[in-house]
């Protein structure tokens, strides 16, 4: 239901915000979705205008700015021709910097002192709450801070620090912070033993582990869904021989070794080839050899974007994956000579190509095979500023797809890796 009123719910949003004084661009670019440009508080906005909450999302619609999921907490009625259910969903990016005050990776465990330590959960309990309480920041985010941590030691989902946290210091906090009130969780509900921080693993997808008497649990730690971990997890036990694979297998097995081996762009190009893709055959046949530089060379032939864009039509309809006016404007636009073209070709190629392994079943159920042989855990901590929520799920329960996020402005942004559905 919600899929089928977001028009409805961003066309409500737009025009309480326009009659607010809101200042909101506009674009095409990204698709469907409301964009703002408010410095500060954005929420407080929406607010005035519907019951909603924001998530922000692991992918983004923007080069520069997060990408939010707005949720209509509660019934628009009718009104002004609009009646739109709980729970319709849009996106949301504001272009202004938020003002938080938290910096990437500054609540961290190895920038808290915890990295190379074990701690009982009662020690780690005090060791949190004095850290938070003498942090210098305390009187912006220690409210919230100490909220996360009691509510993570007591195994409650309610969040009471007031409404003052930007969403952006929210984000941060539960990302970098949530790796230890995660542990501090799962001794408490799951796991009796000690949380050990490693100061540097040799398994790339371990945050840390908790000793217990029956064994070691290693855990993985994502904040909302999360950033996609690296394929080179699974090319790495391929190559290592650390999952039995058929003769049959071993075909499947070479495309998840060179995505890895292989540089973003280059891991692309190459596995497209091998599939011999639509995208594929079409860029072949306007560039005889498709390389990047090849792709570059033949977009910078066209001096303005609406004739490259007609040059490339067939290609970009063959994938059923194109790029928005906006960025074809801003690519070729004024003062742009030195911005890079190919991401134009690039990046479609390179969702078109993790369409194409989604729905290779062979290649996916040696993606699980492979994932599903490791002994870690995934845990999930979410949060909308006032409810908490853990979830864990082992490796061996989940199911994986390949992924793919970046856009025409930066193809080589993210390589190819997989994320759990």
């Amino acid at each position: 239901m919600a899929k089928t009123d977001t028009v409805n719910l961003i066309k409500y949003l737009k025009e309480g915000l326009f009659s607010i004084n809101v200042p909101m661009p506009k674009t095409t670019r990204g698709g469907p979705h409301v964009r703002t440009a408010i410095d500060g508080d954005f929420e407080s906005k929406f607010k005035r205008i519907a019951k909603v909450k924001f998530s922000m999302l692991d992918r983004s619609i923007s080069g520069s700015f997060p990408t939010y999921e707005i949720k209509l907490l509660k019934e628009i009625e009718e009104t002004d021709g609009f009646n739109i259910p709980k729970g319709t969903t849009c996106l949301f990016v504001n272009s202004r910097s938020a003002k938080g005050s938290v910096n990437n990776k500054e609540f961290t465990p190895d920038a808290l002192g915890c990295a190379g330590k074990r701690y009982t959960s009662k020690q780690l309990y005090e060791k949190l709450c004095d850290v938070i309480k003498t942090h210098p920041k305390f009187n912006k985010v220690g409210a919230f801070m100490l909220s996360l941590t009691e509510s993570s030691y007591n195994n409650s989902d309610t969040l009471d620090f007031g409404d003052s946290v930007s969403t952006s210091d929210i984000a941060k906090i539960a990302k970098d912070f949530g790796e230890l009130t995660g542990a501090l969780w799962l001794m408490n509900t799951k796991y009796k033993g000690k949380a050990f921080f490693p100061l540097a693993s040799n398994e790339p997808l371990i945050d840390y582990i908790i000793e217990t008497k029956t064994g070691d649990k290693k855990i993985s730690a994502k904040a909302g869904k999360g950033a996609p971990p690296s394929i080179n997890v699974v090319a790495d036990a391929l190559k290592a021989g650390e999952v039995e694979i058929s003769n049959a297998e071993k075909k499947y097995a070479k495309i998840i070794i060179d995505i890895s081996e292989s540089s973003t762009i280059d891991g692309i190009l190459k596995a497209s080839e091998t599939y011999n893709t639509p995208g594929y055959r079409e860029a072949k046949k306007l560039l005889g050899k498709v390389t990047r530089s090849n792709i570059e060379n033949y977009l910078n032939n066209f001096p303005r974007w609406d004739l490259a864009e007609k040059a490339t039509t067939k290609f970009h309809k063959s994938m059923n994956r194109s790029v928005s006016k906006m960025m074809w404007e801003r690519i070729y636009g004024a003062g742009n000579s030195k911005v890079r073209k190919d991401g134009i070709m690039i990046s479609p190629m390179g969702y078109h190509l993790v369409d194409r392994l989604n729905r290779d079943i062979k290649l996916t159920d040696l993606l699980n095979k492979v994932l599903s042989s490791l002994t870690v855990e995934q845990l999930y901590l979410l949060t909308n500023g006032t409810k908490l929520n853990y979830k864990l799920v082992p490796f061996k329960d989940g199911k994986f797809v390949f992924h793919y996020n970046a856009n025409a402005g930066n193809p080589s942004l993210k390589k190819i890796s997989f994320k759990m559905k």
